[in-house]
């Protein structure tokens, strides 16, 4: 009888052994189709351990652990399988989750996940769960704790031992800065979407207007605008604006300031655009009408010259045309005496001088190596404008993209049952964005539309071919009978059952599912052939008629709807541009 109790204990005591070892012990699991080790790690909830069938584990530097665990902490959690979605309700929040997506949605308002880290579908042992980040469960107002010694993730409920008797500060965000000339006075347009709080301040040497947005984060859309420091600098040496820079100039409260640097300081005004959703600064330069510099993009930009009635500008060109010369009696105009650095890919130089007997300014513009220049007025002939646009000389060799914004004007195209969301407008502003990433990359491009208005079908196709383009790119969102319908899908002209069309057309659109797929996390509905579809068919070039989402259904209007989500799509249309031609060409 002794010896068969010695050998329970010691069989008790090489158990516990066993399971101490084993605490945060490697194991084999599938993720993706793929067999891979994790290592394990101890998981508390409520301050009681919790063993679950599928462990929580640590994969690349990320702690993920199974959804379900939560629902015994008072929040549902419900599966939809058909979709991969796991949808969770808090007192407070609905957060949808879509397997394999960085973007989700919170109270119908799409959300890029911490880290931008999917949630995952892991297998152990047959046993298939929902897998986290549990920085995400900080997004849902729960408390979560990491203990490096035992390697144990705590989630408890956060609860305040006494009621919030003041209202939380709503923190606000500065997405973009601009400076812009076109309401005739120089502004410069702080994109936030909201009206902001703030304090301004005026220094010396030299001028400076500053302003300090309050409970505000520095959070642009377009980070690649963003200095290394992660702050916005450009110049503008416009209007007597010789500068800007904006970054987050406090964190606890958030402030951002942006920061005028002026020729001498000027009055101004500061209000909120309500139509465009911006706080703008409003200078008033005294010589603004009369004298403007301004880039209409990165490869072209205008110089202009307003007389206050009609007279003549005398235009002349010399060293071999890289000087521009303009006369003009100063008794029609005022302009400032300078001697201006532009030094951007344009133009190097614009001084401003008197004739020797003082009634004529000499007006002397410095133009960049190769660089195109265009008189939009008359020299020589009476006028009150005098326009010069300069544009850089086009590299063949570089790529030529044609976007086609679908519908337009008269035509809205689909519009969404849930928020009435318009194809033509959600489509026109993915273009935009598209455009801008691929001009800033340095392609050249054409849009067949910028505004809202209506383009024939052989319009479309037809400045395409004549422009010679490299690639054709149409933009649309889908739409279905059926709510469930979701997803994103890519149309093509299948140029292999013509012998008479050598464009790659399926693989292109290949390339785009792809990479739209990979990049949003979407259902993918796969590439479809389509032999009647005008603007794909009669193209010259390889096209493509991407779908970027169904506005009939509840979570991609949703996104959709959202500048974030739009700025997304645009990304991944550009992602598969560059990996077509990294590909194909």
């Amino acid at each position: 009888m002794k010896k068969v109790i010695s050998i329970l204990l010691i069989l008790m005591i090489l158990s516990t052994s066993f399971a101490s070892a084993n605490t945060n012990a490697t194991v084999r699991m599938v993720m993706d189709g793929r067999t891979m080790d994790f290592q394990t790690v101890q998981l508390k909830v409520d301050d009681k351990a919790v063993a679950t069938d599928v462990p929580s584990v640590i994969h690349g530097s990320r702690t993920l652990v199974p959804i379900h665990v939560i629902r015994n902490m008072g929040i549902t959690v419900e599966w939809k399988d058909a979709t991969r979605e796991v949808t969770i309700k808090t007192n407070d929040k609905t957060v949808v989750m879509k397997i394999d997506s960085p973007i989700a949605t919170m109270n119908g308002e799409a959300i890029r996940l911490p880290s931008d880290v999917p949630p995952k579908i892991i297998t152990y042992q047959n046993s298939g769960r929902t897998m986290v980040p549990i920085a995400f469960l900080r997004e849902i107002g729960l408390i979560v704790n990491w203990n490096e010694s035992t390697r144990t993730v705590s989630i408890e409920k956060d609860e305040p031992s006494e009621p919030i008797v003041t209202d939380p500060v709503v923190t606000k965000a500065v997405k973009d800065v601009v400076a812009s000339f076109e309401t005739g006075a120089p502004e410069i347009r702080i994109k936030t979407g909201e009206e902001l709080a703030y304090t301004e301040l005026k220094l010396d040497g030299p001028a400076r207007l500053v302003l300090d947005f309050q409970d505000t984060k520095f959070d642009f859309t377009n980070k690649g605008k963003l200095q290394s420091n992660g702050t916005l600098q450009f110049n503008v040496n416009s209007s007597g604006i010789n500068s800007v820079r904006a970054s987050q100039f406090k964190a606890d409260p958030f402030v951002t300031r942006v920061t005028v640097e002026l020729d001498e300081m000027m009055p101004y005004q500061i209000y909120y655009d309500k139509n465009a959703g911006d706080m703008v600064i409003q200078l008033e330069h005294n010589t603004e009408k009369a004298f403007q510099y301004w880039a209409t993009s990165k490869t072209a930009s205008k110089l202009a010259f307003r007389s206050n009635e009609t007279t003549e500008f005398d235009f002349s060109v010399s060293d071999f045309g890289r000087t521009l010369n303009v006369s003009v009696y100063k008794a029609y105009i005022e302009l400032p005496i300078l001697n201006l650095d532009i030094d951007d890919p344009l133009l190097e130089t614009i001084n401003i001088e008197e004739s020797q007997n003082g009634d004529i300014y000499h007006i002397e513009i410095r133009l960049k190596e190769d660089i195109n220049y265009q008189t939009n007025s008359p020299a020589g002939a009476g006028t009150k404008e005098f326009i010069i646009e300069f544009t850089t000389k086009q590299n063949n060799s570089i790529p030529l993209i044609v976007i086609d914004p679908g519908h337009g004007g008269t035509d809205p195209g689909a519009t969404s049952p849930i928020n009435s969301l318009m194809e033509k407008h959600v489509v026109l502003d993915i273009s935009q964005k598209l455009n801008k990433l691929l001009t800033d990359a340095g392609f050249r491009t054409y849009m067949t539309r910028t505004a809202d208005n209506a383009i024939t079908l052989a319009d479309r196709a037809g400045v395409a071919n004549q422009l010679q383009g490299d690639l054709f790119v149409s933009v649309h969102a889908n739409a279905a009978a059926s709510s469930s319908a979701n997803g994103i899908e890519n149309l093509y002209y299948p140029s292999e059952n013509n012998s008479n069309d050598a464009r790659d057309n399926k693989k292109l659109a290949q390339v785009f599912q792809k990479e739209m797929v990979r990049m949003l996390g979407a259902h993918s509905r796969g590439i479809v052939p389509r032999e009647q579809l005008y603007v794909i068919r009669e193209t010259k070039m390889p096209a493509v008629l991407t779908e970027v989402g169904f506005l009939t259904n509840p979570e991609e209007a949703a996104k959709l709807a959202t500048p974030e989500y739009r700025q997304l799509v645009a990304e991944s249309i550009y992602q598969s541009i560059l990996k077509y031609f990294e590909e194909i060409k």
